[in-house]
Parts: C-alpha cells; sequence; structure tokens
C-alpha cells in the first residue's frame, strides 16, 4: 500500500523484495496480492504489467512498482544503476545485512520529485527468527530510536481481519521456540546451542571487582576459516572464527568464578583470520596469558 501512494507523479519508483522469486509469488504474497488489487484497473489501461520485468507501469505519470528478489550473494549488484524513493523488504530476517544495507544506496530523488513532495523510505516487515535475526534485532530493537529507526510491534491482536482462534490453534503445533516468535512476537528466544543453554550464564554490568592478587585470563581461538561470500555463492554452511576471553576471579567466598569478558567472531579467510587474530592479540595486551 505504501508504494501505491505516488503512482501519480511522474518518475516515481517502488521496489518490493523477497529473498527468493518464489516468495513473491505464494498465495498471499506481495505479487499475488498486487495482482488482485490491480487486476480490474488493466484493462483500463491505467496499468501495465511487464511479466518480463515483474514491474508495473502506470499511465500516464510512467511511475512504476517493481517486485525484486536477493537470492544469492553478489545479486543485490543487479540494481547498481536503479534509483528508487520506496524500498521494501518483506520478512527482512531472511536477507543478509549486507544487501539489505547496500540498497540504501540507491534510495534517491531528482529534485522535481522532492518538489512533488515524494519521500523517500526503506520499510521492512518481519517475523522473529530467520538467520537474520540478530543483525534485525540490534538494529531496530537493540539501537532503534537512539539511531532515528522506528520499530511498531504487532500481533495477532492487531489484525481484525484474521481468524485468530484457527491460526492460534495451527501455531499450538510449532515448537515452543517458533511458537513464541510467531504467536507473542518475541525477539528474545532463540535455539541456544547443543551443549550450553544461554539462560545457565548470569549478564554483568560490570566485571566483578578484583579483591587481591593476580587475575589470570586466557584467550581461546575455535579456528575455521570460512568466507562469508564463498559460503554463499557455493551453497554451503559458514564456519566462524571465534575468540573468546575468560578470566578466574574469586567470589566472596574466595570460590572460583570465570567470568567471559569479551568473544571475537567473523567469518574470513585463512589469511584474513590470521590477520586478525595478531591484531586482538595486541588489543587484549599483556593482560592475557595466553
Amino acid at each position: 500500500m505504501a508504494s501505491l501512494q505516488h503512482t501519480e507523479i511522474p518518475n516515481y519508483s517502488a521496489i518490493l523484495f523477497r529473498r527468493t522469486f518464489s516468495e513473491l509469488a505464494l498465495p498471499g504474497s506481495l505479487m499475488t496480492r498486487a495482482h488482485e488489487w490491480l487486476y480490474s484497473h488493466k484493462a483500463s489501461k491505467k496499468v501495465h504489467w511487464s511479466e518480463q520485468k515483474k514491474t508495473y507501469t502506470f499511465y500516464p505519470s510512467g511511475a512504476t512498482i517493481t517486485f525484486g528478489y536477493l537470492e544469492n550473494a553478489n545479486d543485490h549488484f543487479r540494481y547498481q544503476s536503479a534509483e528508487f524513493q520506496t524500498i521494501c523488504f518483506d520478512e527482512l530476517t531472511h536477507f543478509e545485512m549486507g544487501d539489505y544495507t547496500y540498497l540504501f544506496s540507491r534510495l534517491r530523488r531528482t529534485k522535481a520529485l522532492e518538489a512533488a513532495g515524494v519521500p523517500l523510505r526503506m520499510l521492512s516487515a518481519s517475523n522473529p527468527g530467520g538467520s537474520g535475526a540478530g543483525w534485525v534485532k540490534q538494529r531496530f530493537l537493540t539501537e532503534g530510536q537512539k539511531k532515528g529507526r522506528i520499530f511498531i510491534p504487532a500481533t495477532l491482536n492487531d489484525n481484525p481481519y484474521l481468524d485468530k482462534e484457527s491460526y492460534i490453534e495451527s501455531l499450538n503445533e510449532l515448537s515452543p521456540l517458533e511458537r513464541a516468535q510467531l504467536l507473542e512476537g518475541n525477539w528474545d528466544v532463540s535455539s541456544g546451542g547443543q551443549i550450553f543453554k544461554r539462560d545457565w550464564f548470569e549478564i554483568l554490568d560490570t566485571l566483578p571487582e578484583v579483591k587481591k592478587g593476580y587475575v589470570p585470563r586466557v584467550r581461546y581461538w575455535d579456528l575455521a576459516a570460512t568466507d562469508a561470500g564463498e559460503a554463499k555463492r557455493y551453497n554451503y554452511m559458514p564456519a566462524f572464527t571465534v575468540g573468546l576471553k575468560m578470566a578466574k576471579y574469586k567470589d566472596i567466598n574466595d570460590e572460583d568464578l570465570f567470568v567471559i569478558e569479551d568473544i571475537v567472531r567473523f567469518q574470513k579467510t585463512p589469511d584474513e583470520v590470521e590477520r586478525r587474530i595478531v591484531e586482538t592479540a595486541k588489543k587484549d595486551g599483556k593482560a592475557v596469558d595466553t
């Protein structure tokens, strides 16, 4: 609906993204819904649909709405020479952060469009969960208003047209994790690891006070070396290189207290991994023993 707002203005353009083309064409999806809304206007010649370009053109303005996807590495470069005033992402957590942020470079307008009152807008919708849930939560919930980013939460109760009872019955078949994400809109739950559980660990606002003496520290590395771009290009699961810094304090009862003070985590090629390890060691300094 937002992308349709300015189609009467010459040279206005909008684009709507899903991760894959097949997701665009599913029942109830963006492209299917657009076809339902605009079908009656095609006979009047006010709207033309290009199946090849996946674009609606509006007459007499010539404004366009295009449907796009970003399935593979470097797909975002297909839009390198384009410009849009409205860019929309559906299910944002299915996208890579780099694809999303790159599209800001395509968000621009002419002075004529500015004078006509056309705003520049990047709009997204998403459920919690998905491979990109971490960066989406960080960007919109953690940083959010501090960075001028507006997040509007919504649950089933905000949709008066939905058959809530039957949908809730369907969602009750999901795992507790998926149900919390899709039914409650919970961004804080996660699947966790297979060995350690997040709720076992207390989160400290500050490091423990050193009562006396020496605090031993170590930095241990899991030396995976996978470049995220290469993994995506050849369709395999990338591995993270992780460096964890841990210290051993004494609590008030003189019991050992192990504290994770820092974690470095990235996906890079072997030569870049070595460079990052040296860089991290320099930052750690002599306070870290090994």
